[in-house]
């Protein structure tokens, strides 16, 4: 206590030796260092500093420079010392050696397996600037951050890494979040699962599981439904604000998307100012005009210009970079479609469809197909130029390197193989099928060509169709030739139209023809010239010049015009030009010599000499000897018509039932029979000069015959019993002479044209006829040369009459009787529209009785009595009748 007070009156006094010398205290009588106002020494004792909390220090009024305090509550605790704008901080050492603290300018002799920054007890290390928070290492929060401001306001969140100036400082309970970069991540405060990296990535996010890197990346994505996007690259998707699910990767790819979804954009400016969903659009400035949705662009400058069109797939350096508004297509290589504004369309290869602008539907693969086509639609190029000039023309399919390349306005064809059909300009509904096939053709249309060079020469022609190798490759404007086989009418045929070839090498020769039909391995090859010809056969032919020909068979033909060869070797051997006309069927048939319009009919039919004219044979090895003449079947040869069987003449002619006709039985001569019995021999009647009544009948009763000196027909009988070759005159049953009159029983004597005789006389028709009762039936006739129905005699009585008893009389005289009475029937049952007639007494007083005579002689000649038909007539017409001549009754 001594001690204390001693003190206490030396700082007392203190003030009195200031000015004068320095102060000392201490224990062992030294005197005060020159250098020090106050030198305190002691080895048992220190100086005590005034102690204060935080609040304490901090409240202390206008503090003097160099004021020392110890803070001892509730951080930092320790020496401060006021260094006259703030408060600085004299961190306490661990240990007694200085040597061993960590020092602004650095320290010596660490030893890195035990010497660290940070705690020894489970507590977080934090760190600040200006005592503000700028750093954070927690084991319990998983949190790391460093930066100033960074991570400042964190509340709950856990498991996040802030690096850089007041990165996720905005962040209170949001988890799994990196964050490096200047303000990157800023604004979060919620969001989860999140990564930025890169000055103000993310800096308005506060949704879940994006991905920023670069400058600005994603930094506007501030609506909770931005999640799932990746953005790498400065000003990556920068101004997406609620776009979900997005890729976009390179500087500004996607910058403007602000709300689009579900796309894939990489390379610089790739889908900058995109709109669009469901996209891809990767290279160098790629897509970065599209609104669109559900496009693939792939390379620099791909779909560069795109806005609105949606549905495209763009690969390669500027493939559509000009498509505007098209939809749907789908560009693969550089410059595939750079002009293209139509849509669904598909381009593959290097300029393939290049300049198309409103083309719609076409597939062009290959470099440069469809390199000009601008609005021809659904069009199919695939080829190294194929439809390399196409401008308008729709409707094409070219297959083949330069297949249809000059094509302009042609549409509906369809070209395969290299260099098909590759002059067509204007051409229209081809197809050309092989290397260099229709290869010149230029306006023709409607063609089909198939084979290596088949029509390549064709310029104009149309409706062709061509088949093989070299088929019509020598034709330029023909038209409608059907040909099939290799170098068919191929070498020589310019402007030939209307023919039908098939086989190889078929009229490989002909230069000029129309309208000819050749169907065989080397048909007709050496024809020339030739029209309307039909030729078929291994090696059939018909000469160098001929027309109208028909040949069929296997080496068939010969020269000449309008001739028909049917059949192996027919007519080969003709070497005649001027046999026409003629007419061989059958395997050798005409083979040695030839005739002019002949007819050669069998195996091996001939004629003896060349030259003839109009000579036929007819049948197997027949043969004609003369012109104008005909042949049937050759020597010892029977003919049957009708049957199977003619072994009993030369000729057999067979009819129904047993209706026979035989020429040539030996020496026998014609038979013939209808519907008699078994046929014999020499039924016929011989009219020849000194023979008039010799009748060859052979025992039969009847025989028809026509005669030639009056032109009559006869159907006579014969007596009964005549004997073959036996004279005797037949009964006349029915004649038809030549001037149509019909008699029965009687030659006609040109009085009618049917007659009839009977052997009663005047009677023509009888009916019936019983001689045996008391009552005659008669007929028609004629009597004394006047046409009557006639009663015997005057006296006699016609009678019609039922059983016996006579119903009618009628006399001679022309009157009759009647055994019954004559009714007129008037029932008024019968009638309809019965009205009375008025005054009829008057009006029958105006008819008047009359008598009189007949003037034809034939009828009753006796006065009669009766009524005049005209004065009946005027007052009751209803009663008068007219007859066909106008007489009334």
């Amino acid at each position: 206590m001594k001690r204390n007070y001693l003190l206490l009156i030396t700082f007392l006094f203190a003030g009195h030796f200031a000015k004068a010398q320095s102060l000392a205290i201490n224990t062992d009588g030294s005197t005060a260092n020159a250098s020090a106002l106050l030198d305190v020494k002691s080895t048992l004792k220190g100086v005590l500093i005034p102690r204060m909390t935080k609040a304490e220090r901090t409240a202390i009024a206008s503090p003097a420079i160099g004021l020392l305090v110890f803070q001892n509550a509730p951080d930092s605790i320790g020496f401060y010392y006021y260094e006259g704008s703030k408060w600085n901080w004299v961190a306490a050492v661990n240990g007694n050696a200085d040597s061993i603290a960590w020092k602004r300018n650095g320290n010596a002799g660490t030893n890195p397996a035990t010497h660290f920054i940070g705690t020894t007890d489970n507590r977080a290390l934090n760190f600040r600037v200006n005592n503000i928070k700028s750093g954070l290492i927690d084991n319990v929060s998983y949190n790391s951050s460093l930066g100033f401001s960074g991570f400042l306001n964190n509340s709950s969140g856990t498991h996040n890494t802030a690096i850089g100036f007041q990165s996720m400082t905005s962040n209170t309970i949001g988890n799994y979040n990196t964050a490096v970069g200047a303000f990157s991540f800023y604004s979060n405060t919620t969001g989860i699962r999140n990564t930025a990296m890169g000055t103000s990535a993310l800096y308005f996010n506060n949704a879940n599981d994006n991905t920023a890197v670069g400058y600005e990346s994603l930094n506007q994505s501030s609506s909770t439904a931005a999640k799932n996007n990746t953005a790498v690259g400065a000003n990556s998707s920068r101004q997406n604000i609620s776009g979900t699910a997005n890729t976009a990767i390179g500087d500004s790819a996607g910058y403007l998307s602000t709300t689009a979804s579900y796309n894939v954009l990489i390379g610089k400016n790739a889908g900058r100012d995109n709109l669009g969903s469901w996209t891809t659009i990767i290279g160098i400035d790629a897509g970065p005009k599209n609104t669109a949705n559900g496009s693939v662009f792939v390379g620099s400058s791909a779909g560069m210009k795109n806005t609105s069109g949606s549905g495209n797939t763009f690969v390669g350096d500027n493939a559509g970079r000009d498509v505007v508004t098209g939809s749907g297509n789908s560009f693969l290589g550089s410059y595939a479609g750079q002009l293209n504004t139509g849509s669904n369309n598909t381009f593959i290869g290097s300029s393939g469809g290049y300049s198309n602008t409103f083309g719609t539907e076409n597939s062009f693969v290959g470099r440069s197909a469809g390199f000009a086509n601008s609005s021809g639609n659904n069009n199919t190029f695939m080829g190294s130029f194929a439809g390399n000039l196409n401008s308008t023309g729709s409707d094409n399919s070219f297959y083949g390197k330069s297949a249809g390349a000059n094509n302009l306005t042609g549409y509906n064809n369809v070209f395969s193989g290299s260099q098909a059909g590759i002059s067509n300009s204007t051409g229209y509904n081809n197809i050309a099928i092989g290397y260099k096939a229709m290869e010149d053709n230029s306006t023709g249309y409607s063609n089909t060509f198939v084979g290596m060079n088949a029509g390549n020469n064709n310029i104009t022609g149309s409706g062709n169709s061509f088949f093989g190798d070299n088929t019509g490759a020598a034709m330029r404007s023909s038209n409608a030739n059907a040909l099939f086989g290799s170098y068919t009418m191929g070498f020589y045929c310019d402007t030939c139209s209307y023919n039908s070839a098939f086989g190889v090498n078929a009229a490989s020769s002909v230069s000029k023809g129309d309208k000819n039909s050749f169907f065989g391995y080397n048909i007709a090859n050496g024809l020339k010239v030739g029209y309307e010809n039909t030729v078929m056969g291994y090696q059939a032919s018909v000469g160098d010049t001929a027309d109208q020909n028909v040949v069929i068979g296997s080496f068939a033909g010969g020269k000449g015009d309008e001739n028909v060869f049917i059949g192996h070797d027919a007519g080969k051997n003709n070497s005649l030009s001027t046999m026409n006309g003629s007419t061989y069927v059958g395997s050798w048939a005409g083979f040695f010599k030839r005739a002019s319009y002949s007819l050669l009919l069998g195996y091996s039919s001939s004629v003896l000499a060349d030259g003839y004219s109009n000579a036929s044979a007819i049948g197997a090895f027949s043969r004609v000897d003369t012109s104008n003449a005909m042949v049937l079947g050759s020597t010892g040869i029977n003919i049957g018509i009708g049957i199977t069987k003619p072994y009993q003449a030369k000729v057999t002619i067979a009819g129904s039932g047993n209706t026979l006709g035989i020429f040539g039985i030996g020496q026998a001569g014609i038979s013939l029979q209808q519907n008699g019995p078994t046929i014999g021999y020499n039924q016929y009647r011989d009219i020849s000069a000194g023979n008039a009544t010799r009748y060859m009948a052979n025992g039969y009763a009847w025989v028809n015959y026509m005669d030639q000196a009056s032109g009559n027909m006869y159907w006579n009988s014969m007596p009964s019993g005549t004997a073959n070759g036996a004279g005797g005159a037949e009964t006349v049953r029915m004649t038809l002479t030549n001037t149509g009159s019909l008699g029965l029983n009687v030659v006609p004597n040109g009085n009618g044209q049917l007659q009839f005789q009977n052997t009663i006389d005047n009677r023509k028709i009888v009916l019936w006829e019983n001689a045996n009762t008391s009552i005659d039936f008669y007929g028609f006739g004629i009597n004394g040369g006047t046409l009557r129905y006639q009663i015997p005699a005057v006296g006699n009585v016609h009678s019609f009459v039922a059983g016996n008893t006579a119903l009618l009389n009628i006399f001679g005289t022309g009157n009759a009787t009647l055994a019954g009475t004559l009714t007129q029937l008037s029932d008024v049952r019968l009638k309809e529209n019965i009205v009375p007639i008025n005054n009829t007494l008057n009006d029958l007083k105006k008819i008047n009785a009359y008598s009189y005579y007949w003037k034809d002689e034939n009828k009753d000649r006796d006065q009669q009595i009766g009524l005049l038909a005209q004065e009946v007539d005027a007052v009751f017409p209803q009663l008068v009748k007219k007859d066909a001549e106008g007489l009334l009754g």
